[in-house]
């Protein structure tokens, strides 16, 4: 692994959460930012309202100099960098991106990747500033120790799972919108396999920084 990705690098210590954070993974001022959060937002309004679609997660296909198109290189160079040289199956280079508002829009679906990426990333464009406690988070759940694990991102922070670990969005009440931007790799190399072996490594070598800014609960 690239020592200069472990600046801001994060990975949990637990063998059921193998959950990779780089924190400020891509930054942009306000100005910039806004510019891409109404690219993602008359995505969205044009997903849900002109083309009558279902569903969460939308593709972007409009860009602003190349902004998502570069975001994705980065995040597959990232993941080379972490999980080794990656055999493609399948050209998935782009992004979508999932909206949620305190109306509760796309909240609490427990849902996993399986069928659709082998890697799966969050990447955190806007999170409203007074998002306390739980509120704007997502939640990982392990069905085998009956575990959620609760990590509230900050802006520009990018999530890298599992295909297989199941997660959902948590209710958050803020008016302003909380923007992901999603993006998945799709390898012949098995999840389970790439992603055991970057974290067994990194917990004997003590690389990376502890992820647990979340916290654990048991699942009811």
């Amino acid at each position: 692994m690239n020592p200069d990705y472990l600046i801001d690098l994060y990975f949990t210590y637990d063998e059921y959460f193998p959950i990779f954070l780089v924190k400020n993974f891509i930054v942009v001022d306000l100005e910039y930012k806004r510019k891409i959060k109404d690219i993602i937002l008359n995505h969205m309004y044009n997903h849900f309202n002109t083309k009558k679609l279902k569903g969460y997660n939308f593709s972007i296909s409009k860009d602003y100099n190349d902004f998502f198109l570069n975001t994705y290189y980065k995040f597959y160079d990232l993941c080379e960098e972490i999980f080794g040289e990656l055999t493609l199956t399948e050209d998935c280079v782009g992004c979508h991106s999932y909206v949620t508002d305190n109306k509760g829009f796309g909240v609490n679906r427990i849902h996993n990747h399986i069928q659709t990426s082998t890697i799966s990333a969050c990447y955190y464009l806007n999170i409203p500033k007074e998002s306390i406690h739980d509120e704007s988070s997502i939640s990982f759940i392990s069905w085998k120790t009956n575990t959620e694990l609760i990590y509230r991102p900050s802006t520009f922070d990018l999530i890298i799972f599992p295909n297989y670990l199941d997660h959902k969005i948590n209710y958050s009440p803020h008016k302003d919108e909380r923007i992901t931007i999603t993006m998945e790799i799709q390898c012949e190399e098995d999840s389970i396999d790439i992603f055991s072996i970057p974290f067994k490594q990194n917990q004997i070598k003590n690389y990376g920084k502890n992820l647990f800014k979340y916290y654990k609960k048991v699942l009811l």
